[in-house]
């Protein structure tokens, strides 16, 4: 990471402008950050974005294929595209490049709409940039950086609920001792 110009982290403290300027910052790796910026008061309030859930990546995918103006086949089933078995976290990039493959594969077989089965073929093909262990890592890590509850998307999967509450309450123990884990198994040092 570059380091952060002193001047920067002085405009950031300068109290004449607490209330006029507001800082908005955004990381996959909080924990890579700057301790200038980790500093209490920095920035106050820490809002988390997971990987989406079914219902979100199916969403995604139909305004996915409109916006890159990519024409479908009407019996397209973007909710069984969405489910687990094929997308299970699928972060936005990879959502849109899953489409744009599938496309593809529509051309190459001579079609110009892409049908369900170019969306299997090319899920079953795809291989997402990280593993699901290290995505469930980088959900914890951000998760850990919260400071209020109401920070917290509404859901969290059920893997990660029986990793971040005890007692309805978030641990930052059990995020931790899961964090280690992660480390151990994705051999990072």
């Amino acid at each position: 990471a570059a380091p952060i110009p002193i001047e920067l982290f002085a405009f950031m403290s300068n109290a004449k402008l607490r209330g006029k300027v507001l800082w908005v910052g955004a990381t996959n790796r909080p924990d890579l950050l700057d301790v200038g910026f980790r500093k209490y008061n920095v920035f106050e309030e820490k809002l988390v974005f997971l990987m989406p859930e079914k219902n979100s990546r199916e969403d995604m995918l139909r305004k996915m294929f409109i916006q890159n103006e990519i024409p479908f086949d009407s019996g397209l089933n973007f909710a069984n595209i969405a489910d687990d078995k094929y997308t299970q976290g699928y972060s936005a990039s990879e959502l849109d490049e899953l489409i744009k493959r599938s496309y593809r594969l529509a051309r190459l077989n001579g079609r110009d709409s892409v049908s369900e089965k170019d969306m299997i073929e090319a899920a079953e093909i795809f291989i997402p940039k990280y593993d699901p262990q290290m995505y469930e890592y980088t959900s914890l890590l951000a998760i850990r950086e919260v400071n209020s509850k109401n920070m917290l998307p509404p859901t969290l999967s059920s893997n990660l609920q029986q990793i971040v509450y005890e007692n309805d309450q978030i641990s930052k123990d059990k995020i931790n001792k899961r964090l280690q884990e992660l480390v151990s198994e994705l051999k990072m040092s």
